[in-house]
């Protein structure tokens, strides 16, 4: 028997079909090695205009569940589901010597709404100009982008400001976008975080050389542009580990797609969300 979700709002009522598993958007993920300089590249992308999860269609004032997603979870609409459950196993991936550079416009839009762990966070980190810039629509597009206001390298942050951070910050029109990369050799930092601030028109190639690995992650505002993660490196050994973290969250979103799908409500979503994640 189908079982349909009432949609609650102004003077009339709606009715919506459940969507089944197989209606879900899913990942692609492809693989490119460049000889010329030597890298290689792996790309995590969703379609456009298809929704990850089911997701309810009523006000947040009627329902604590959606209040307190919101609130504690930062978590409203489907896609803010699915950039947490993939950057907190991206963080569990990549293990210690990572790197994230948080978008300077945060300490203008979205810093009131930040815990004071976050905000200490983004102030200890080494302030910087340039960022990865990614957008995927027909075709994926990532460059280098330089921000008006600092931007803060923080090393190893907890995922609780990572996300708090990342989902603070207003983005630009289309996308929400946050820059990695990992550097297990300490000595190198000086020199990585010079191409962060100067002008280099090879600064792909120079800092392949020096880190494990960089990348960006990009988050759709528009309903044109869809979710993709960028991962760049010379490491084989960084590609056998970016293998591992797309079986581990595949396995993962499958089942909180199936979960939302039988159980479509706020409070399911929080349950998937508290198995995986301490914030």
């Amino acid at each position: 028997m189908g079982i349909d979700v009432i949609r609650l709002g102004g003077d009339q009522t709606q009715v919506e079909p459940r969507m089944g598993v197989d209606q879900l958007a899913q990942p692609s993920f492809q693989y490119y090695n460049l000889p010329n300089p030597s890298l290689s590249i792996w790309l995590m992308s969703m379609p456009t205009q298809q929704s990850v999860f089911p997701w309810w269609r009523y006000e947040s004032k009627i329902d604590e569940d959606i209040h307190a997603l919101s609130e504690s979870w930062a978590v409203s609409n489907p896609q803010s589901l699915f950039d947490c459950l993939f950057l907190t196993h991206l963080q569990k991936s990549v293990g210690a010597n990572w790197f994230v550079v948080f978008p300077g416009n945060i300490k203008t839009q979205g810093w009131g709404s930040l815990r004071e762990m976050d905000r200490e966070s983004f102030k200890r980190g080494q302030s910087c100009v340039y960022h990865l810039h990614a957008a995927f629509q027909d075709r994926l597009t990532v460059n280098w982008v330089p921000f008006w206001e600092p931007q803060s390298i923080v090393r190893n942050p907890g995922f609780g400001s990572l996300w708090r951070l990342f989902s603070s910050s207003p983005g630009d029109e289309v996308t929400r976008c946050v820059t990695f990369f990992s550097l297990s050799n300490p000595r190198f930092l000086p020199d990585v975080v010079k191409l962060f601030i100067e002008n280099s028109d090879h600064r792909s190639e120079k800092l392949a050389a020096l880190t494990d690995w960089f990348g960006v992650y990009s988050s759709p505002l528009s309903a044109n542009h869809a979710a993709c993660a960028v991962f760049y490196s010379q490491s084989k050994e960084v590609m056998k580990r970016l293998e591992i973290l797309k079986g581990e969250f595949m396995a993962t979103l499958k089942e909180a797609q199936r979960e939302m799908v039988s159980d479509t409500r706020p409070r399911n979503a929080i349950r998937i969300l508290s198995r995986l994640i301490a914030l």
